[in-house]
């Protein structure tokens, strides 16, 4: 609820938050929305475990529970105004952001972890990345992950294999990582780790 701009909004522990029931005429939108979202993640774990997680579905539904407090404290439309008076200026807490996103591409950086780091709600991140790099945040941050990657596999030692390079960007599983660099670079990354050992001189 603070990385969506209310720091001023003060948590009460001991206080109840009900929920409206699945499909109550009573319910208010961002409930509603919830509850689609939260019969959409059921129905993919139904399918696979990794599925939501992998999708990032986990901080989507962080974030419609937040805005249902909001809602239910009386305060959403304030916040909204926040989100509408979004600076268009690229400010030095922003180069610091993208810093920081450098120095950490090994980490499986969220929009969340950006938004806590900057203090700039996800939405103002949208437009001012869009802006900047023609991107979404998270796509700058796969961007930079897959960036090292490459590095990485340039300079790979002997004892160096695609699958420790993947483990050591964040990725959990050495498929996603060749699938998104292949996407990203138009090769595999086993390819890359081959020619740049040939060029060491090592044996394949």
């Amino acid at each position: 609820m603070r990385a969506l701009g209310r720091e001023e909004f003060k948590w009460n522990s001991q206080k109840s938050y009900v929920l409206r029931k699945r499909g109550s005429h009573e319910g208010r939108n961002t409930q509603r929305h919830l509850w689609s979202l939260l019969a959409f993640v059921d129905e993919l774990l139904g399918e696979s475990e990794y599925l939501a997680t992998g999708l990032g579905l986990d901080e989507q539904v962080y974030r419609l529970l937040a805005m249902s407090l909001f809602q239910e404290e009386g305060v959403l439309e304030n916040t909204q105004e926040q989100w509408g008076a979004s600076t268009k200026q690229w400010t030095d807490k922003l180069d610091d952001l993208v810093d920081y996103i450098h120095s950490n591409a090994h980490l499986n950086l969220t929009l969340t972890d950006l938004e806590e780091r900057s203090h700039y709600s996800g939405r103002q991140l949208q437009n001012l990345f869009r802006e900047k790099f023609d991107c979404t945040p998270l796509q700058f941050v796969r961007r930079q992950r897959l960036s090292t990657a490459m590095e990485k596999l340039q300079t790979a030692g002997l004892g160096d294999t695609v699958t420790t390079i993947a483990r050591d960007m964040g990725y959990r599983y050495t498929s996603s990582f060749s699938c998104d660099f292949q996407r990203e670079f138009g090769v595999s990354p086993s390819v890359v780790l081959r020619s740049s050992r040939r060029g060491k001189g090592h044996s394949v």
